[in-house]
């Protein structure tokens, strides 16, 4: 109200009128055009400050009872002998989620309150109207609160005193009305005098829940929680029902009391020979003082139906099978027998489910539905189990009764998986700076390289190799300067069979003619389980591109030259099956060491009159790194994935630029020839840069400090072709 009081006092004027102020509390609880005009909702922070009292009175309290006495509550109201009360009613609360009461049920011409001028007391003016249930129909069966709100004006009776502050002139009270059990609970049906009609088969599964009418309580859900009672006429047995409720904490709708179904539900059998109805009484109490309740019949008839149903005689039946039994074979046959005769004693077989509800057995297995035989459709796999139900029925009309029993099926492992070898790459410790001698924190992990390829890959003439049950071969490449011992790859191995056919052990051939084949052994790393186990192959041996060598002084990288090695692994079953995997180790050459120029002064003379394209000179590097061997393309790997891993490793030359320098290099062997004409008369000396660099490769890992690019300067001098011999200075 702050920012809207210059506009209520252009309109009213004096702002602590009691009429403005008695607007001010009303027009928050009204709604946008509740007075025939758009009259905007006035928040609460901007409402004037007035105080707020709760009372408490019980629904149906008679006339007179006092509610409460607003001086007994407020101090500043106990000395004020000259005040003067009127009580108001504000309308509907809008904080709530449901309307509390209706504008008529509160108008005040017909009050339900009445307010004592001069003592402030609060009474009951009209008890017929003080109904809970028909002020708050929203708060039946439920904890909601149920209240009214009214305001409380106070006034001075003598007009020359000072008004009083408007958060003493007006109180906002409010009235909850407390429940009483008034209310007797009432079924949802409206034949409730006569018997409610139940007809049920005879042979009604045990367990069978039928629906019963729910009922509902007015009162609150303290007074209004209900209790079923069914009490049946016993006969020649004893009767077989009883009441089943599912309850949840908030009921479903306003008329569900918390109860979401309550359903009678059928304890024991039905015979129809023995006891064909049942006379019960359905009642319903609630849960105050006193207690109320009501009444419901129930006839119940029992209908006579087909009551013999198929006996199993090989009930709960295991079998024992075989993983490699061939499709279409009879696996068993199911037998059962009815009492009854014709229609009745015809017995229908069906596989009805797995117990696990996969119905996995239907994949595998055909059951013939009048001769019982049960035959294999698909593969089977070993250590595999089958539990599932079948069932006879009769051929009753209308109705049929059957009987299921359960049938279990093992099927035995024959051994018939080898194991299943997969090679991983690992992390590979190699030094990380330049020089034999580096420190252990120059060392870093680099991940070996792991691809497939064919079983005839270089490096093993053997051709039995290829013969053999294997899943392949894998070319694993690592980097040189490998610090001993380091991982070269893991090793998963697997069996897909149960038991002692599924445990595996592995073991490592190698081939002593192959340098540093021995070097490699096979590790155990992880036994997952008897079937899943993790080795590694580790090299024992820290290789050097530079100072290996295989064969006739060849270094051991950058050639088609691999280490070969073979893992076997076997299985523990009766046969026994086996798996191979050829495994070649490829070492990579680090580009560890920076090209060096043959020469550090490259010295040289040229005519004047030598013609364009003239040779003058040929400068050459060499590099320690074995990439720059030489060794041709034919002895590279035969893949041609495999190829740019050193095709690509070469020098490439470069002069400097430099304005109307009549000189050119080829870029792939450093010869250096003329592209002007020489004129010694003005210019007899020519001094340039030339530089040698290795183009980036696959698999090379610069070493800090090195770079690929070495920069030497050279000079070439140019004298006349009469008076001195000219001189080529490099510097």
């Amino acid at each position: 109200m702050r920012s809207f009081l210059p506009l209520v006092q252009s309109v009213f004027g004096d702002t602590s009128s009691p009429l403005l102020i008695l607007l001010l509390m009303i027009l928050p609880w009204q709604p946008y055009e509740a007075f025939g005009f758009n009259i905007p909702r006035i928040k609460k922070a901007e409402t004037p400050d007035f105080t707020e009292v709760s009372l408490f009175i019980t629904e149906n309290a008679k006339p007179g009872t006092v509610v409460g006495v607003l001086k007994q509550y407020l101090p500043f109201l106990k000395s004020g002998d000259d005040l003067r009360y009127q009580l108001y009613n504000l309308g509907l609360a809008p904080d709530l989620e449901v309307q509390t009461v209706s504008s008529q049920s509160t108008n005040e011409s017909d009050p339900i309150f009445t307010m004592d001028s001069i003592s402030s007391a609060i009474s009951v003016a009209d008890s017929s109207k003080l109904d809970r249930e028909r002020l708050c129909p929203f708060a039946s069966a439920t904890e909601k609160e149920c209240s009214l709100n009214y305001g409380v004006s106070i006034t001075r009776n003598n007009k020359s005193a000072p008004p009083l502050p408007p958060e003493q002139s007006w109180i906002k009270v409010k009235i909850v009305v407390n429940d009483v059990n008034d209310c007797a609970p009432q079924f949802n049906d409206d034949n409730t005098k006569d018997c409610k009609t139940i007809d049920l088969p005879e042979d009604t599964a045990v367990g069978t829940k039928i629906h019963l009418p729910d009922a509902k309580d007015l009162d609150s859900l303290q007074n209004g929680q209900l209790i079923y009672h069914l009490n049946c006429q016993s006969g020649p047995t004893n009767h077989p029902f009883a009441l089943y409720q599912a309850r949840k904490s908030v009921p479903e709708t306003d008329d569900s009391n918390g109860i979401s179904s309550i359903r009678l539900q059928l304890r024991y059998p039905l015979d129809h020979e023995e006891q064909s109805a049942y006379n019960c009484t359905f009642t319903v109490c609630d849960s105050g003082t006193p207690i109320l309740c009501s009444t419901m019949l129930l006839c119940i008839t029992v209908h006579d139906v087909n009551d013999n149903a198929p006996v199993f005689l090989n009930e709960n039946a295991s079998i024992a099978l075989r993983e490699d039994t061939s499709i279409g074979s009879r696996i068993t046959k199911l037998n059962a027998t009815d009492a009854d005769s014709g229609a009745f004693g015809s017995i229908r077989y069906a596989l009805v489910g797995d117990m696990s509800d996969s119905l996995s057995s239907q994949r595998y297995f055909r059951l013939d539905s009048n001769t019982g035989e049960l035959f294999l459709i698909s593969p089977l796999q070993g250590g595999t189990k089958f539990h599932f139900w079948v069932e006879a029925r009769d051929r009753g009309e209308p109705e049929s009764r059957m009987s299921r029993s359960t049938l279990s099926i093992y099927v035995i492992d024959v051994n018939n998986h080898s194991p299943k070898i997969i090679i991983l790459p690992a992390a590979s410790k190699i030094k990380n700076t330049v020089g034999k001698d580096a420190p252990m924190s120059s060392i870093r992990s680099v991940l070996s390289r792991v691809t497939k390829v064919p079983c005839t890959f270089a490096g093993i003439k053997d051709s039995k190799v290829c013969e053999e049950n294997d899943e392949g071969s894998s070319l694993i490449q690592i980097f040189e300067d490998n610090m001993a011992p380091t991982n070269v790859a893991f090793i998963h191995v697997s069996d897909a069979d149960v038991g002692e056919n599924a445990q595996v052990d592995c073991q490592l051939h190698t081939y002593p003619e192959i340098p540093f084949g021995e070097s490699i052994k096979l590790v155990l790393e992880h036994q997952i389980s008897s079937s899943k186990i993790v080795y590694k192959l580790v090299l024992e041996t820290a290789l050097d591109c530079e100072i290996h060598s295989h064969s006739k002084g060849r270094s051991i990288c950058n050639s088609a030259w691999t280490i070969p090695v073979k893992i076997v692994c076997s299985d523990f079953g009766s046969p026994v099956m086996k798996s191979f995997h050829n495994v070649f180790v490829e070492i990579l050459d680090t580009n560890e060491f920076a090209p060096v120029f043959e020469k550090e002064v490259y010295r040289t003379e040229v005519k004047e009159s030598a013609p364009v394209g003239s040779n003058i000179l040929k400068v050459s590097v060499t590099d320690a790194d074995s990439v720059l061997q030489g060794l041709p393309l034919r002895e590279q790997h035969n893949l041609k994935h495999f190829a740019p891993v050193h095709s690509e490793q070469i020098l490439r030359y470069e002069l400097e630029k430099q304005v109307n320098l009549p000189f050119a290099i080829d870029s792939h062997s450093g010869r250096i020839y003329t592209v002007g004409e020489l004129d010694a008369e003005n210019k007899t000396e020519y001094s340039f840069k030339v530089s040698a660099s290795c183009k980036p490769c696959v698999h090379v890992v610069p070493a800090p400090g090195h770079p690929y690019i070495g920069l030497f300067f050279k000079t070439i001098l140019v004298g006349f072709i009469l008076f001195r011999v000219p001189i080529y200075e490099a510097s």
